[in-house]
């Protein structure tokens, strides 16, 4: 007999449908009804080629309902299943590098870390885009910031990837723009001189941007860069205001004239990093402010 689940296999998501049916390893655990807004089966993180008819060929399968996102784990031969109501859920994350693609979901206490095939972008956007939909909501007025970036003139791939955001999601708005750029070591010891001439540390790339209930930070998945190393990596966090219990800006601790700020949601910090001659600062740092008001923490 063949196994139905091997000869349809490829390193890509699946939406569950009478085609592409739920994998029976979790067939028994799934109790859902069908009003999931979408489903989806994801694959182990391994070519066909060193598989075999039989063996267990989806390590999850995660499903987004109107209140909550369904979340089933294999772990060997059994299932681990958890519903995720969308007030616990901090930020989401969805990255790629090369073809390397990572779903996170950062809950308040713990986080789930999904790898996929990258060819998948789009069905993991997808999923994304109705998990932000539904999560946490409050409003900012955003009238007072721009929807173009004529003025920061930001790289060919950053204004790409601006105009497809900009397609998909209502009432965007540019916010902050960070290009590369050389930077220096604070100290003036002769070794951190010569370290930093041989490792030539730059920032990297980020783009901040915000509709009416979440700040959204398109980033390189690092702030700092050495040797002009080539990134490929592109992330994806959308960080819903209402869940933002802290945001710090400081001085960093080892670059000049460079500012750190460090966003709390949850239990999880996110950090960018800014040159002090950034002409977008003002800003971010006006809606810092109105978060700050927004959520009591001035």
């Amino acid at each position: 007999m063949q196994d139905k689940e091997y000869a349809a296999f490829g390193p890509w998501v699946y939406e569950i449908d009478e085609e592409h049916e739920i994998p029976p390893v979790f067939k028994k655990h799934f109790k859902q009804e069908n009003n999931h807004a979408v489903l989806l089966k994801i694959p182990i993180n391994m070519e066909r080629r060193n598989l075999k008819p039989g063996m267990h060929m989806y390590d999850y399968v995660i499903g987004a309902y109107s209140d909550y996102v369904f979340i089933m784990q294999r772990n060997g031969n059994d299932v681990i299943s958890k519903k995720v109501y969308y007030s616990e859920i901090a930020a989401i994350e969805n990255s790629i590098d090369i073809l390397r693609g990572n779903l996170v979901i950062y809950l308040n206490s713990e986080s789930y870390c999904i790898v996929y095939n990258a060819v998948s972008k789009d069905i993991i956007d997808k999923l994304v885009e109705v998990v932000r939909r539904n999560m946490e909501e409050t409003e900012i007025d955003l009238s007072d910031y721009n929807k173009s970036l004529s003025d920061y003139n930001p790289s060919i791939g950053f204004n790409n990837i601006y105009a497809s955001l900009s397609q998909n999601i209502e009432n965007i708005r540019f916010i902050a723009y960070q290009s590369k750029k050389r930077i220096k070591y604070k100290t003036a010891k002769f070794l951190e001189r010569v370290t930093s001439f041989i490792l030539l540390p730059e920032l990297t790339e980020f783009m901040i941007l915000a509709t009416s209930k979440d700040l959204i930070i398109i980033s390189c998945g690092k702030n700092i860069n050495f040797r002009n190393f080539p990134i490929h990596k592109r992330s994806y966090l959308y960080v819903p205001f209402k869940c933002i219990t802290s945001i710090s800006v400081d001085n960093d601790d080892i670059y000049k004239d460079v500012l750190q700020y460090k966003i709390l949601a949850g239990n999880n910090s996110f950090i960018v990093k800014a040159s002090v001659q950034n002409s977008s600062i003002k800003k971010l740092n006006d809606i810092i402010a109105a978060i700050r008001r927004l959520n009591g923490f001035e």
